[in-house]
C-alpha cells in the first residue's frame, strides 16, 4: 500500500497531478484537474506551453486553395450556370477515369497528346 510522501504512517488516497508524489487526504489540495500536493500547490500556476510561435501564423496555403476553389466555382458559374448550381457534370470537371487510369493502371491517355493540364 502507498503511503502519503509527507505522512508515512498515512495511506496515500491520490497521486499529485504535477509532480505524481503519493498523497493523504490531509495533504490533497483540490484544483480545476484532479488534486495537488501541497509543493505544487504553494508554487502557483503550472507551466503552460504556448506552442510553437511559428505556428501563430496566417494558414497561407489553406486561403489559396479556398481562393482556387472559389475561383473555379465562379468560372464554371460563368460559363455553366444551370449546370454548375444543379451540380452537374460540365466540361469544366475532370475526367476521373482518366485520373483512374493514370494512378493505378499507368496509363496516360490524353495527357500524352499535349492535355498535361487534365491531371491537374
Amino acid at each position: 500500500m502507498q503511503t502519503c510522501y509527507r505522512h508515512r504512517d498515512q495511506p496515500a488516497g491520490v497521486i499529485c497531478q504535477r509532480c505524481d508524489r503519493p498523497i493523504c487526504p490531509r495533504c490533497m489540495n483540490q484544483a480545476s484537474v484532479g488534486f495537488h500536493c501541497p509543493e505544487c500547490t504553494s508554487r502557483g500556476a503550472q507551466k503552460v506551453y504556448r506552442g510553437i510561435p511559428s505556428m501563430r501564423t496566417r494558414p497561407v496555403a489553406t486561403m489559396v486553395l479556398i481562393g482556387l476553389n472559389v475561383a473555379v466555382f465562379v468560372l464554371g458559374l460563368a460559363r455553366y450556370p444551370s449546370e454548375t448550381l444543379r451540380g452537374a457534370v460540365t466540361p469544366l470537371h475532370i475526367d476521373l477515369a482518366l485520373v483512374t487510369r493514370a494512378f493505378y493502371r499507368g496509363e496516360l491517355i490524353g495527357v500524352a497528346e499535349g492535355q498535361w493540364y487534365r491531371m491537374v
